[in-house]
């Protein structure tokens, strides 16, 4: 155990040099700086709201992360890799690209809060077995629409890796959440309808605040900007995979709780989703670390850049395993110490979670390669795979095992991923080499 420590402790040290990994922990830092103070937020509805009623939350709040995700529908990704390539060679594009990309992710974000609102009664009421969910998931839809704008805005940051205000838009829409949180706590006024109601306003202004701070030139580009068909082109044809991965991503990662409600009761909801909030610092990393790595790694024109990649992705693996041992060695306390007594179920929730998420970080760097040679669709039929298993799954655990059922049903199917992702990458690596 010592060894391994120092040993991580090394490579981490060896991390710390240029620019990505400076971006990398500045991501990061800002990221668990928000996450921390956002969850405030969360705890303080856990504990005042209890496992049923902020299981009820809970539900909402997974519609709002899948419909604004959705509305994505890779879009983002397919910006951040192009404005990378256009931004040196091809400005004249690059200023193109933000007019085609704002008004994509505007018409698609509209679309689904038109769809989610006309649908919620249906969805609560014959899928989720509980029409009083359906104002709940109406408020949702909206915040999707304030969620894909402002997301727009933080990537507009992300591709030009200007990371400070990315950070900062970030914990500023944190501070002002858990502000709101408490505030009606103390009014009285505190249920699940204002708390979604509060989770859906909160991006509205966030995006406000993005949009301010951009560049004088690209708020013109973004308004004012032609229409480029070539390029839309461009963007869509690569997006499609990404389309394709991000439906399977936000149904499997969202299916485990929508799934609890029907298979089990509002209680497994909240013990799984307040288990999933405490374990939700490696998910912070991992997007922190992909934010960072993915405009440099897109750039990658060498078999040398690839490797090297590679080398630090050991480093990344010895820092998560040390500390998933010691948040789990950790667990205990944690739980009864934020969240009370009445959430001691979700400690075994809480260690199957914090160990798939580890995997999920240690795989991250390796899964941004398939955009560099162009392959996306080898992530796209993984996460169609992964959605498969874990609806299988689920409906075989969760009835028998809770929330515990469908966190085990999440591990079972990020291990399949480190095989199927390290075999592929051999593969077109060879072929992305020699062509």
């Amino acid at each position: 155990m010592r060894s391994l420590i120092l040993g991580s402790l090394d490579r981490g040290r060896a991390l710390i040099a240029g620019r990505t990994a400076r971006n990398t922990l500045l991501v990061t830092g800002g990221n668990l700086a928000g996450q921390a103070i956002g969850f405030v937020a969360n705890l303080w509805l856990m504990r005042r709201l209890g496992p049923e009623s902020y299981g009820r939350f809970g539900v909402a709040v997974a519609m709002m992360m899948l419909a604004s995700q959705l509305s994505d529908i890779g879009i983002t990704t397919g910006f951040v890799r192009y404005m990378a390539l256009y931004h040196r060679d091809a400005p004249a594009k690059a200023s193109r690209l933000l007019r085609l990309t704002f008004l994509l992710k505007l018409g698609v974000g509209v679309a689904v809060l038109a769809g989610g609102w006309a649908l919620s009664g249906v969805m609560a009421g014959r899928f989720l077995h509980a029409p009083e969910l359906a104002p709940l998931l109406r408020i949702a839809f909206v915040g999707s629409l304030g969620a894909t704008l402002f997301g727009f805005f933080q990537a507009v940051f992300q591709a030009g890796e200007r990371f400070g205000p990315y950070v900062r838009s970030n914990v500023s829409n944190n501070v002002l959440k858990v502000g709101l949180v408490i505030g009606a706590g103390w009014g009285g006024w505190l249920q699940p309808l204002s708390a979604i109601g509060i989770f859906a306003l909160v991006p509205f202004l966030g995006a406000v605040g993005a949009l301010a701070s951009l560049r004088k030139e690209e708020r013109r580009d973004i308004f004012t900007g032609p229409w480029d068909s070539e390029l839309a082109h461009v963007l869509i044809g690569f997006s499609k995979w990404i389309t394709f991965s991000t439906v399977c991503v936000l149904v499997f990662n969202n299916i485990d709780t929508f799934l609890l409600q029907r298979l089990s009761s509002a209680r497994e909801v909240g013990l799984y989703t307040s288990a999933w909030q405490l374990a939700s610092i490696f998910p912070v990393v991992t997007g922190a670390l992909t934010t960072a790595i993915t405009p440099k790694v897109s750039g990658y024109r060498t078999a040398e850049e690839m490797d090297r990649h590679m080398q630090k992705v050991k480093s990344v693996t010895g820092v998560a395993i040390v500390g998933f041992l010691v948040l789990s060695g950790l667990s205990n306390m944690i739980i009864k110490i934020l969240l009370g007594q009445q959430y001691i179920a979700a400690i075994s929730i809480f260690n199957i979670l914090l160990f798939s998420f580890m995997i999920s970080l240690i795989m991250a760097p390796v899964s941004v390669l398939f955009f560099t040679m162009d392959k996306p669709q080898v992530l796209s039929w993984l996460n169609l795979i992964q959605l498969v298993m874990i609806v299988i799954l689920d409906l075989a655990l969760i009835p028998k095992f809770g929330g515990i059922g469908a966190a085990i049903s999440a591990l079972i199917i990020r291990f399949f991923a480190i095989p199927y992702m390290l075999i592929l990458l051999k593969k077109y690596r060879r072929e992305w080499v020699h062509g």
